[in-house]
């Protein structure tokens, strides 16, 4: 290092140590941002010169007012659990307009045909068990017609069973039947078997459906299919008590068969019929009381055997 640059280096150190050593008074002030100009009215952010709209009142919440249950034989392979599957489908998330609102199980679920995904299932009609496409859907038709029953919804058109199902008490079910002249317009009332439901509430009914296990086991394996009726308002006590007036006794048959021989075979067992009325008593929320009468007629389920081509000419099989 050169005497120069030594020279140069030593004043630089005596001035830092210099102004260390000053006192706070003699000491420059640091540099300091300008300040910020006070907005002018022109320039306040726009959100604090927008008053706040009023709070809304909230939406009425959707709860469970009312549902029902039905059991179902179940097994791999089988139309019948199909197509209740596919018919608890379509009902779910369909609604009843307030104040009247007609809800039909038939423009729901519209035609059961192959197109539309069902399958031919074992049905009843005419009090004997057939092969019908859509067969299961009076299993969906009854346990929502029980469902609506027992929410205080009004029943416009119903129709029972030719005999008493297995899966539902007696005047809860509602036999259904949707074919192709039916929805075409040519209304058959010995064919053309609807439900018809209507909503006496000042709010909507959503339909809500669930295929699920059963709560208890069963010893057959069983599915279940529940229906749910949601609303928002309240709604009628509902009490139902079934009520029998008469059993008309069954009656017998027998067809002779193609088949050579002198045997019998029974095909359908008989059953007595069932007359009888489900009487509906309804408190509504404003404490009017109500007591309704829906009536079932079941016929005698006629007793049917085959025998064979040699079986003698008057004799009874089942004698």
């Amino acid at each position: 290092m050169n005497r120069g640059t030594y020279f140069a280096l030593s004043l630089t150190i005596v001035g830092i140590i210099g102004l260390a050593a000053l006192p706070k008074w003699l000491a420059p002030e640091p540099l300091k941002a300008p300040p910020t100009p006070a907005p002018q009215p022109s320039e306040v952010p726009t959100a604090t010169q927008t008053a706040s709209a009023p709070p809304s009142e909230p939406e009425p919440v959707e709860r469970l007012l009312r549902s029902y249950t039905s059991l179902f034989k179940t097994a791999a392979k089988d139309e019948r659990v199909h197509n209740i599957t596919l018919g608890a489908k379509k009902l779910d998330g369909s609604t009843i307009a307030p104040l009247g609102g007609l809800w039909s199980f038939n423009d729901t679920v519209g035609p059961r045909t192959m197109e539309a995904g069902f399958k031919a299932a074992p049905t009843l009609l005419m009090g004997e068990v057939i092969p019908g496409m859509g067969g299961g859907m009076c299993q969906v038709s009854s346990t929502m017609h029980a469902a609506a029953l027992l929410a205080g919804l009004t029943i416009v058109k119903r129709m029972p069973h030719s005999r008493p199902s297995s899966y539902i008490d007696r005047g809860l079910d509602a036999t259904v039947n949707y074919p192709e002249h039916c929805w075409e317009g040519k209304q058959d009332p010995n064919t053309c078997f609807d439900l018809v439901i209507s909503n006496p509430y000042d709010f909507p009914i959503t339909i809500k459906t669930l295929v699920h296990d059963p709560v208890k086991p069963t010893k057959v394996p069983k599915k279940a299919l529940t229906v749910e009726l949601r609303g928002s308002g309240p709604i009628a006590q509902v009490d139902v008590r079934w009520k029998l007036y008469s059993t008309p006794p069954f009656k017998q048959k027998w067809r002779r068969a193609y088949r050579k021989g002198d045997w019998k075979k029974k095909k359908q067992s008989g059953q007595n019929g069932v007359n009888g009325g489900l009487t509906v008593n309804l408190k509504w929320p404003d404490g009017r009381e109500e007591s309704r009468v829906i009536y079932s007629k079941y016929p005698p389920v006629m007793e049917v055997w085959y025998v064979g081509q040699d079986w003698p000419e008057g004799v009874n099989p089942w004698e």
